[in-house]
């Protein structure tokens, strides 16, 4: 009997719960379903993603990546270097807060 749904394997990106901003997504659809614009997503992120209007975090984040051999490969360091990101500046507020600081500034 068959699942009736795709099994995806843990490596593939998923985009329903993605680490990845709106506008980044779009930037992985138009990939998708534009050859040329993938092949040069994958050669040259910078120049690619020139006339998207990215935030700044985002975009050093989508032109930092180089070497991906697939989009699918390209997508996940993008979400994995997004994550880290998000955890280092987690890592910090964390670091920022003091137990019992709250209750003596009331």
């Amino acid at each position: 009997m068959h699942a009736p749904f795709e099994v995806l394997p843990v490596s593939t990106p998923t985009f329903a719960s993605s680490a990845l901003s709106d506008e980044l997504q779009a930037v992985i659809g138009q990939a998708l379903v534009d050859r040329a614009f993938h092949d040069l997503l994958l050669a040259n992120p910078r120049k690619a993603l020139a006339g998207f209007e990215l935030a700044h975090r985002d975009r050093a984040a989508a032109t930092a990546i180089r070497g991906a051999s697939s989009l699918a490969e390209y997508a996940l360091r993008l979400e994995q270097r997004l994550a880290r990101i998000r955890h280092r500046l987690l890592v910090r507020e964390l670091q920022g807060f003091r137990p019992g600081a709250a209750r003596a500034a009331s």
